[in-house]
């Protein structure tokens, strides 16, 4: 009873805040300076989040980290490795998941130097029609997607929420957040803070900056076809109606209603400019864009890698022109503290999918696996089989795999060489299908977030989308046909 209770009393998400951000700069340290000494202590932290990780989990990542911890270890047990050979196996997905811990802290200058209160305000200012809102709230979610990734839907949704409310009553958060969704989800076949493309380009060996343009059409490309989609859906049945022909600034805020009018005092100590901070965003990015372009060729450094590092930096200077330099401090020792645990499914089920095809390599099995592609390929044909691989995608996350793990499983198995198909083309079918799975697959991280937000089920949640993942999905297809 008295060791249960000691148990008990372990401050258990000061732990695993510890086991991450040691596990981050263990890795950090390996990669740049090959400190082959540091391998077993990198994959004995692994097996420490993996395992201090999953009573933090949900039943799914539960589930699969279980069946890929298992799979593995039958892998392994079949070349009869040791147990020093086993724990070894463990830590191959690092590299995300210093990418998922690093990246958050570009959303601290945005809260501190309040440019959701900007969006707010440069929505309020004059008569908007709903698609307007519509047109404007992905176009902003798809730049804060690219800089931001997944902090962008709850930073949208609070920023925008109000200015929605006053006119579209109890479709609010659908629609709110389903236009963040549509924005956003594109944002990530393309952004250098994307998850899912650091992956992708890991396992094809493909440079960004030779991929990066196609990926970027292909994302706009996605923004324009859910725009018709909205407009074809608007004009066959109206989703909202509003009075007058659209909301205006006096509509939504009357004096000493909202706190942040004292924002519009051109006199005001904390006065906001709106068209300034969503300059300030633009160039933030393109600034962020440079910097990785100028140091992956200095330093031939994959574009993962890259970010992780000049992140935190990154945002430290922008709150330091901000002159919130003491503010950013205490805001990414609250993101260590309080966010960081949050991440354990994320550690669980990508450490352990990482073992997984770690194990299946080791043991030979992968070659009957890149067979089956393979043979698939030549039965349907090159074009075929790449249009097929987006669908496959989404299939394996609709049955409640991660789309980063499905990506992982997939990439691994398909060599490009042997399937007589360029890197490119597979890089985009790939990237392509995991933003299916970003914009209808109820596993996904960004519904899954949207899904806490309101309440809701993922499933439920997933159904506003089908329609713009469809018109998605078609611009995917002509792309890799006109590739």
């Amino acid at each position: 009873m008295r060791t249960m209770s000691a148990f008990r009393k372990i401050p258990w998400s000061t732990v695993r805040s510890v086991v991450f951000i040691t596990s981050v700069i263990v890795y950090l340290v390996f990669t740049f300076f090959h400190f082959q000494m540091l391998e077993p202590l990198l994959s004995v932290l692994a097996v420490m989040a993996i395992l201090i990780s999953i009573p933090k989990s949900g039943k799914s990542a539960i589930t699969f980290t279980l069946l890929f911890l298992g799979g593995g270890t039958w892998f392994l047990w079949q070349t009869g490795a040791s147990v020093f050979e086993y724990i070894l196996s463990f830590g191959d997905m690092l590299y995300l998941l210093s990418l998922f811990a690093i990246v958050p802290v570009l959303a601290i200058p945005i809260k501190i130097g309040r440019y959701s209160e900007a969006i707010q305000l440069f929505l309020e200012r004059k008569k908007r029609s709903d698609t307007q809102y519509y047109g404007f709230i992905t176009v902003i979610s798809f730049l804060m997607g690219s800089f931001l990734s997944l902090a962008t839907v709850p930073i949208m949704y609070h920023s925008i929420k109000n200015s929605v409310e006053k006119w579209a009553g109890k479709q609010t958060n659908k629609f709110v957040l389903s236009s963040i969704i549509h924005g956003y989800a594109v944002s990530v076949a393309w952004a250098p803070v994307s998850g899912v493309l650091g992956v992708v380009l890991t396992i094809t060996k493909v440079e960004w900056q030779n991929i990066m343009l196609p990926l970027w059409g292909i994302s706009i490309g996605g923004l324009g076809a859910s725009w018709l989609i909205y407009l074809v859906i608007r004009r066959l049945g109206p989703r909202f109606r509003l009075a007058d022909g659209g909301v205006g600034h006096s509509d939504v805020m009357k004096e000493g209603e909202s706190e942040i009018a004292v924002a519009l005092e051109p006199d005001g100590a904390h006065a906001i400019h709106p068209t300034m901070k969503m300059v300030q965003i633009v160039w933030a990015i393109a600034l962020l864009i440079v910097l990785v372009l100028t140091l992956n060729k200095i330093f031939l450094l994959s574009i993962v890698l890259i970010v992780t590092v000049i992140a935190l930096p990154f945002a430290y200077g922008w709150s330091i022109l901000l002159k919130k330099g003491s503010h950013f401090v205490k805001g990414t020792s609250s993101y260590v503290k309080d966010q960081l645990p949050a991440m354990s499914e994320q550690f669980a089920i990508f450490l352990s999918a990482g073992f997984f095809v770690r194990a299946l390599n080791e043991s030979g099995y992968h070659h009957y696996v890149h067979q089956c592609f393979v043979e698939l390929n030549h039965g349907l044909g090159g074009p075929a089989f790449l249009i097929l691989l987006p669908l496959l995608t989404l299939s394996f996350a609709l049955a409640g795999v991660h789309p980063i793990a499905v990506i992982t499983l997939l990439g691994e198995s398909l060599n490009p060489v042997l399937l007589g198909l360029s890197p490119e083309l597979l890089t985009i079918a790939l990237t392509g299908g995991a933003v299916l799975t970003f914009l209808i697959g109820p596993f996904s991280g960004t519904i899954g977030v949207v899904s806490s937000l309101i309440g809701k089920s993922p499933f439920h949640v997933a159904g506003w989308s089908v329609w713009q993942a469809l018109g998605f999905f078609l611009v995917l297809v002509i792309a890799l046909l006109a590739y």
